[in-house]
């Protein structure tokens, strides 16, 4: 069944009552009445059962909400869940599917995620569930994969109506899809060469990270200087620097191992080799998937998206 199928569906009355409503619980959700707001979603909910209002109120009570569960409040985060797989299940709606794929993606459960994103099969949303399917391949450990996803992505026209949805350059998860698998042997080093890390204007935590990917070692100790100026090091970061030290010894390296040790003295906890190769296996990159506004009512769902 169709979008228009589905909005066809609901008494007029009904619909138009549902989209009066909400558009006044946003209004005051933006205000940041939260406890109005709810109310307001709640008694849609009650009026007007169907995928619409649960996906409304799960989506509230994921984003924003709690509940007074005896005499206390408790985050509300599986309570809409339930309300926008209720939803999903009440009928195929793309936003319905997108918000639950998002929260699962929060969640970790990327294989999930990526199965919603892939039933969704309206033309308008394909290039944010294809950018948002590479982000799950990127998250599950399948590179090449995710390599193939992000290069169908890299053209000027996909590229510039990503960018218009607030998505980062679909050439940056390419960069690390890729520099995972040199990092992981499963491409030659010389794969690395179609990288051009200065034009991905990373910032410096995901610059180094992706030259230590690439094995540029050297590039990482450089930029140790302005990291430790802008930044505290994470445990990541400092086995990165590490292991870049004892990649290239010598000079360089007894310099940049002293001023880390200065900066961040817990770092002497990472000479532990297997310690330090353990934290490594967490140096992949995951991009921030692409969000709508998942609310029903919402006036961006009354234009089209920019593409």
């Amino acid at each position: 069944m169709s979008e228009f199928e589905i909005l066809d569906s609901i008494n007029p009355m009904n619909h138009m009552d549902i989209v009066h409503s909400n558009e006044e619980a946003l209004a005051i959700l933006e205000q940041g009445d939260f406890s109005r707001a709810l109310v307001i979603l709640k008694q849609n909910a009650k009026m007007n059962p169907n995928h619409l209002t649960w996906n409304n109120l799960g989506l509230f009570y994921y984003e924003h909400g709690n509940e007074i569960k005896g005499a206390r409040w408790v985050a509300a985060k599986k309570l809409g869940m339930h309300y926008m797989s209720k939803a999903a299940n009440a009928a195929y709606h793309p936003i319905n599917m997108m918000n639950l794929a998002n929260c699962l993606f929060q969640l970790k459960e990327y294989t999930a995620a990526m199965q919603l994103y892939e039933r969704i099969t309206e033309p308008q949303y394909q290039l944010i569930c294809q950018y948002n399917r590479g982000a799950c391949l990127l998250a599950l450990g399948e590179y090449r994969r995710a390599e193939d996803v992000f290069t169908a992505l890299t053209n000027p026209a996909d590229a510039e109506a990503l960018q218009a949805l607030g998505a980062a350059s679909p050439e940056i998860p390419l960069a690390f899809s890729i520099a995972m698998q040199v990092w992981r042997g499963e491409k030659k080093r010389s794969a690395s060469n179609s990288i051009d890390v200065p034009q991905l204007n990373l910032d410096l935590y995901d610059e180094i990270r992706l030259y230590f990917l690439l094995g540029e070692h050297r590039k990482v100790l450089e930029l140790q200087d302005s990291f430790l100026q802008a930044w505290q090091p994470d445990e990541i970061i400092c086995a990165m620097l590490l292991k870049s030290m004892e990649k290239v010894s010598g000079e360089l390296a007894s310099e940049r191992q002293k001023a880390l040790l200065d900066a961040c003295p817990e770092a002497c906890k990472f000479f532990s080799y297997s310690q330090r190769d353990k934290l490594l296996q967490n140096c992949t990159y995951i991009p921030p998937i692409i969000e709508l506004c998942g609310y029903y009512g919402c006036k961006q769902h009354h234009t089209p998206l920019p593409f």
